[in-house]
């Protein structure tokens, strides 16, 4: 039985701390591979320019979104 794709837009929740550049691209091959379309990737942002080398790695329009971290609970 052939394996068809599902062609989905999907929204990646990628991993914006140290070392979560390759978790994330390991991520988005892996969707890809089972016939998602990936439009955005979306993570925390950490203050380590993760932004930079994936927006580079995905070039094909996809957008790259920071969000602020969440902030502390101050009670």
């Amino acid at each position: 039985m052939p394996k068809w794709p599902f062609r989905l837009p999907t929204i990646l929740v990628g991993d914006g701390r140290l070392g979560g550049i390759s978790g994330t691209i390991s991520a988005y091959e892996s969707l890809k591979l089972h016939g998602y379309d990936v439009v955005a990737v979306v993570f925390e942002d950490h203050g380590l320019v993760n932004e930079v080398p994936l927006s580079c790695y995905l070039q094909n329009g996809i957008l790259v979104f920071l969000l602020p971290p969440v902030p502390q609970d101050m009670s």
